[in-house]
């Protein structure tokens, strides 16, 4: 048990949705082996990214009024998506207006999308995806094979031998998110590899930019820390990268885009052509980091809405999968509640078909075609 608050704790005709289910079976066999990791490649010569390889089709059906919806920004590169969508205008040629809004913790976001403050919001697999009236429109980012996100550990405690196996991790101190999940889970699996519960070692419960502190100050052994932070601690000679989250919870969605349900049940063709730009910007982005194209334009759009205004770091950091379908992993998402339930963070087993919504990446889907 690792985490403190454990214990208390539309419309598209039938025929369209056929279609679209059949297009995402069929992609879902092509892209099991895009895991390639290319931020190595030398850069080609820049060039157009053809989001819409699979055969883009305009919408002809949506009322011309533009809508607005309000949007959680993290300055994660796990939303790349939604920052390449923007500056090369997708949302503008689906009439969305995209107002960002910062600073919002996973607790507040989901007090946010209650209140009508927020459309649409990013959080980690979790028990706060199950407190709210939210629907679970469509996964953010996947834990790829060399494409993952890392636990990392200070440099000097590996460097002297210190810390290589599961078992040295026996009273370390380990930072982790403030709220049970994904990295939760994959250091529940790895201490008990290495013999040990959450007993055996030292836990804290740390804002992301408080972990990157605890690392550089010596206060912690081991953290997570989100990208860029986790390259600025590599750069900065404070971290090394540890472990992958894949090691253990291989090609596991890392985080999920969520609709307000007042925003799905009033505003569904806003959602549906929100998603539809963002699944051209996710497109992109793969495309930047496995195909090499127009790769530097892609990072300085990053950059633009990251915080770190130098594309040097983001050449340099583990680029994230960013499912190009966006489509939400069942079986996963229920084998992760079982989990959740087993550490006391649910109370009961929630609705998990009233909760996730496949509509819109349906729609999405049906629209741009197989990615390619």
């Amino acid at each position: 048990m690792l985490h403190p608050s454990c214990g208390n704790r539309q419309t598209h005709a039938a025929g369209l949705l056929a279609y679209a289910g059949l297009v995402l079976s069929l992609f879902l066999l092509i892209s099991c082996a895009q895991s390639t990791r290319a931020v190595d490649l030398p850069d080609e010569p820049e060039g157009p990214v053809d989001s819409s390889a699979g055969g883009f089709a305009p919408d002809l059906g949506h009322s011309d009024a533009r809508s607005t919806v309000r949007v959680y920004h993290g300055q994660d590169a796990s939303q790349a998506a939604l920052y390449i969508a923007l500056d090369r205008g997708y949302f503008d040629e689906e009439g969305v207006s995209v107002e960002l809004v910062r600073g919002l913790a996973p607790d507040d976001q989901m007090r946010a999308l209650a209140s009508g403050d927020l459309d649409i919001g990013l959080v980690e697999w979790g028990p706060s995806l199950f407190e709210g009236d939210i629907r679970i429109v469509a996964s953010a980012a996947v834990e790829a094979p060399g494409r993952a996100r890392t636990l990392l550990a200070r440099k000097d405690l590996v460097q002297r031998g210190g810390l290589g196996r599961f078992s040295d991790l026996r009273a370390k101190r380990i930072a982790l998110p403030t709220e049970p999940g994904l990295v939760g889970m994959m250091v529940d699996r790895a201490l008990e590899l290495g013999g040990m519960t959450g007993s055996d070692v030292g836990l804290r419960y740390l804002e992301a930019s408080q972990a990157f502190d605890a690392l550089r100050d010596g206060e912690a052994d081991v953290a997570f820390l989100p990208e860029p932070l986790a390259t600025e601690a590599v750069d900065q000679g404070i971290a090394i990268r540890w472990k992958e989250l894949s090691d253990l919870v291989p090609d596991h969605t890392e985080l999920v885009w969520i609709y307000a349900e007042i925003f799905s049940n009033d505003r569904p063709d806003a959602g549906r052509r929100f998603m539809t730009a963002l699944l051209r910007g996710a497109r992109d982005y793969e495309n930047a980091f496995t195909r090499n194209l127009a790769r530097r334009t892609i990072v300085s759009s990053m950059a633009q809405h990251m915080g770190i205004a130098e594309p040097g770091p983001y050449e340099r950091m583990v680029a994230v999968k960013l499912p190009p379908d966006g489509a939400v992993p069942r079986r996963e998402l229920q084998e992760d509640v079982e989990w959740l339930l087993a550490i006391g963070a649910l109370d009961a087993m929630p609705d998990l078909n009233g909760i996730v919504d496949p509509q819109f990446v349906n729609y999405a889907n049906m629209r741009l075609g197989l990615p390619q």
